[in-house]
């Protein structure tokens, strides 16, 4: 997919930053994004033969996020680079395989040093549906932790809402960049099939 001319064309809402810490690399602080229907753009992936649409949405520092439908009942993000290299997120294989859907906010980490801001990790709210009797129910909201160096961006944690403070999800994210990717969820069977 083509996304120069896409993103070169949105428009996008201001950010707002939301806290901030100091480190021995500098000021590290929350700055969050809107992934709503208002502030992103739909667009329609050329590349696709079925027209599939995503939406084109703010990031911060020449970044951005995609979302996409990845599969029935279910989303998931690609991050953007200011180069224009995107790295796709796959919840549906790093944070739930059931159906689920994001908030409308993400939460950027950003270290800034000497006046640079530097996006070092991502935090996007899932929300899982995996009771298969009542599909529409929520019934897990996950914190997906994204790590983001010049080398790797990918899924380091899944973090179920609520057992950690603030402060401590904020030091997990702080310090993503030196965690492993995370293995993918194992995949669903039913009736000795495996179905995603």
């Amino acid at each position: 997919m083509n996304l120069k001319r896409s993103i070169g064309s949105a428009v996008f809402l201001s950010v707002f930053v939301l806290s901030a810490c100091s480190t021995e690399e500098g000021v590290i602080e929350s700055v969050v994004t809107d992934l709503s229907i208002g502030s992103c753009k739909e667009l329609i992936d050329q590349d696709d033969p079925n027209d599939t649409s995503y939406q084109l949405c703010p990031g911060v520092s020449g970044y951005t996020l995609v979302i996409r439908h990845v599969d029935s009942g279910r989303q998931s993000i690609d991050v953007v680079t200011p180069a224009q290299e995107e790295f796709p997120l796959d919840y549906h294989e790093f944070v739930t395989r059931y159906m689920s859907h994001l908030d409308d906010k993400a939460e950027w980490r950003i270290l800034v040093n000497n006046g640079r801001k530097i996006p070092i990790a991502l935090i996007v709210r899932v929300q899982a549906h995996e009771n298969h009797d009542e599909p529409e129910q929520v019934t897990h909201s996950y914190l997906a932790l994204t790590k983001i160096t010049p080398d790797e961006i990918c899924v380091t944690d899944k973090i179920l809402v609520g057992s950690l403070s603030q402060t401590e999800m904020h030091n997990a994210a702080d310090s993503a960049r030196e965690k492993k990717c995370l293995e993918p969820q194992p995949h669903m069977i039913v009736d000795a099939m495996i179905v995603r």
